[in-house]
């Protein structure tokens, strides 16, 4: 099956699966089984809210290791794009988002060193680093 979306779509759409399975496993054979071509400009990321019945997207708090862990999967599986860490209530210290924003570099330079090494974007799904 194939389908187009927009690229905010995408990005939209892969930040609210990870929020979605945060306290679940799931989401990496998901994305593993889609064949995604994208032209991404960027990959949104931000805390959520799983206290209750819900999974609430409220962008003040660090972002989950289960979406850190499904964002290095869709770097793999899209190449190395920027990435906006929202963080729009509760602001913490800057130290915190500097160690938001250090995480995710260093999730996209493992991708860049991956792939100037030839490692295929399956090496990074599910891997353990």
């Amino acid at each position: 099956m194939k389908f187009r979306c927009e690229r905010d779509a995408l990005s939209e759409a892969i930040g609210s699966a990870g929020r979605a399975v945060a306290s679940r496993s799931g989401a990496l054979p998901i994305l593993s089984g889609l064949l995604v071509r994208t032209a991404a400009d960027e990959i949104h990321l931000a805390g959520f809210d799983d206290s209750g019945a819900l999974v609430i997207d409220t962008h003040g708090a660090p972002v989950a290791p289960p979406v850190w862990a499904l964002y290095e999967a869709a770097l793999a599986r899209f190449g190395p794009v920027p990435t906006l860490i929202e963080w729009d209530t509760d602001i913490p210290p800057l130290d915190v988002l500097l160690d938001e924003a250090a995480t995710a570099q260093a999730l996209l330079d493992r991708c860049r060193d991956r792939a100037a090494t030839g490692a295929t974007a399956h090496t990074a799904i599910g891997a353990q680093a």
